[in-house]
């Protein structure tokens, strides 16, 4: 998704670097941008997985399957999704530096110009 945002956005980044932003400013915003889409990915997932497994294990008392009358603890393993919530905030961070460079080391004129052929 930051590919394709950085690639969308080349004549928005564009008049920002001909209106003074410097490259780094540039990277900055990008990475920004990444590390923003990975929080909302963690805060969504983690809301929907905790819904879930609360009513898996609610399922799992008062359900008519074989573990029926059964009473299962609703454990959160927060050490686990410390874990993952972090690993997936460093993938998203690693998977832009790339596009952030790139982005970065453009011409103002280039991206004005590659710009205007995505609209």
């Amino acid at each position: 998704t930051i590919v394709t945002s950085t690639r969308m956005r080349r004549w928005e980044m564009g008049v920002l670097r001909s209106q003074g932003m410097t490259r780094w400013a540039l990277v900055r915003l990008v990475l920004a941008e990444a590390v923003l889409i990975g929080i909302a990915a963690c805060l969504l997932s983690l809301a929907f997985g905790l819904t879930a497994g609360w009513c898996g294990a609610g399922m799992a008392q008062y359900g008519g399957s074989f573990f029926s009358g059964m009473k299962a603890p609703f454990i959160v393993p927060w050490g686990r999704l410390a874990l993952g919530i972090s690993a997936t905030l460093i993938l998203c961070l690693a998977a832009a530096v790339w596009p952030a460079l790139a982005t970065g080391r453009t011409e103002p004129l280039r991206l004005l110009q590659a710009g205007r052929g995505t609209m």
